[in-house]
């Protein structure tokens, strides 16, 4: 599938998701996993889930494609730091778009 959804519980209650892509990139050499969202429930943030997603990601898709890219709102420096400890680098990419 080119396109995933997961859910994260914690302690039986819904607590956040997750939703996954997957395009392909000439830069990269083959298939990039676009982790399009990640939302945790504010009461369920600092538990170590969105750690915990990250790692399983990494090690379900290793060997099956180039690279991982995400995006984060500059204003979000909780995500960004969780990011950069998990290995993450920015990129000198100019995000663009056009409303239809």
């Amino acid at each position: 599938p080119y396109a995933e959804g997961y859910i994260f519980e914690y302690g039986g209650q819904i607590a956040g998701y997750a939703l996954l892509s997957q395009t392909y990139s000439n830069e990269a050499g083959g298939l990039v996993l676009w982790i399009e969202e990640v939302y945790i429930l504010p009461e369920y943030r600092r538990k170590g889930l969105g750690h915990e997603f990250f790692v399983f990601v990494e090690q379900r898709y290793k060997g099956m494609v180039a690279r991982i890219r995400l995006e984060a709102d500059k204003t979000n420096e909780r995500a960004i730091e969780l990011y950069r400890k998990l290995g993450f680098a920015n990129l000198n990419y100019l995000q663009m778009y056009k409303e239809v």
